[in-house]
């Protein structure tokens, strides 16, 4: 994950070098920042497919594609189950990647209610919240690059801590 926002972070800065203009990265940038982020997410709590787990997923995407129909910015809309019942909440990622936890499933009765959570986390992406505190990490991190010593780049990310490559 460290390399893809090296490259978007690059991408961005020479992107706004160019335009004379603030940050921002553009939706293509952010539907794969998104990508990684949910695929990083799900290896980092170990979410691997099992068949209740995948047929849970289906049936996410399938109440979500109904809200996300409705949505003010259509993009490529992804749901995923992460089973643990500790996870009492939903999370929208960049780009339309939203996780449901199990934990708050288990609170659920009707698909209405499914539905709610889900519409709540489609509008944080729709309204573009996702992508600008994505914009706003890697305007944070620009302004970080260090060390230019022995030709390794150091970055500090903020929510993250340092990495060098």
């Amino acid at each position: 994950m460290n390399k893809l926002l090296l490259v978007l972070l690059l991408t961005t800065v020479l992107r706004a070098q160019n335009s004379g203009t603030a940050v921002s990265i553009t939706e293509t940038d952010e539907i794969r920042a998104g990508q990684i982020l949910a695929e990083e997410l799900a290896q980092r709590e170990g979410m691997r497919p099992t068949p209740q787990t995948t047929k849970i997923d289906e049936y996410l995407q399938t109440v979500g594609d109904r809200v996300a129909a409705r949505a003010q910015r259509k993009l490529p809309y992804r749901f995923h189950f992460d089973p643990s019942p500790a996870f009492k909440s939903a999370v929208g990622l960049p780009g339309g990647q939203i996780i449901v936890g199990g934990g708050i499933l288990a609170y659920m009765d009707t698909e209405d209610q499914l539905a709610a959570v889900v519409g709540h986390e489609v509008e944080h992406i729709a309204l573009n919240q996702c992508r600008d505190r994505l914009s706003r990490f890697l305007r944070r991190s620009i302004f970080r690059l260090t060390n230019w010593k022995s030709s390794r780049l150091t970055i500090f990310y903020p929510d993250m801590g340092t990495t060098t490559n």
